[in-house]
């Protein structure tokens, strides 16, 4: 199964697919798959995201031709870094640390760096009880963090979606978690 053809695909762009074909061998009922990669990134590529991908589409496959799942194999050429800030499919410039947000906040408007940082601690500390008292916080114009109660969990059996053998969860103690939604303005802005 051919996914890129470079005679047919190619368009001039930093943005060449790194994943060339895919082939299947159907041995003792079982589908086998074999992918080609023309390169793989040190950071993305390790991540297990076209893994996912592909096996998704060989239990596919497999129960369609009424096969058991087989092995998988992925075989890149190369092992690359791509800045995906260049190609403009993502940036991966590092995130901004707290003393460059205050120093951009100083340089918009007319506050001392000091008072910005105590505006920010406050905002943080304003947040912190909020978010305890209320499990809401809003900063309007950007997010609206909210708390979450999980449950406990009890030990269970199941099955390891991956090696298909039976196993046991583990409890869970019941627990807090903060999720940050995005207001519509953030959501425009980007």
């Amino acid at each position: 199964m051919v996914l890129f053809d470079p005679a047919r695909d190619f368009v001039d762009s930093k943005d060449i697919p790194c994943n060339n074909w895919l082939s299947w061998i159907a041995r003792d009922s079982r589908l086998h798959l074999s992918v080609a990669v023309r390169s793989n990134d040190a950071m993305w590529g390790f991540s297990g995201t076209n893994a996912f991908e592909w096996s998704i589409l060989q239990e596919l496959m497999a129960y369609w031709l009424k096969l058991e799942v087989g092995g998988a194999i992925s075989i890149a050429s190369y092992i690359c870094s791509v800045r995906r800030a260049e190609s403009g499919w993502m940036d991966m410039s590092k995130p901004m640390t707290k003393s460059e947000l205050i120093n951009q906040i100083a340089e918009r408007s007319e506050l001392k760096k000091g008072e910005v940082k105590s505006v920010m601690e406050a905002l943080a500390d304003v947040g912190y009880k909020e978010l305890k008292k209320n499990s809401s916080f809003v900063v309007p114009g950007f997010a609206k963090f909210v708390v979450i109660k999980k449950p406990a969990t009890k030990e269970r059996k199941g099955i390891n979606p991956f090696t298909k053998e039976p196993t046991i969860f583990k409890a869970k103690p019941a627990r807090k978690i903060i999720r940050a939604r995005p207001v519509k303005a953030a959501k425009d802005a980007v």
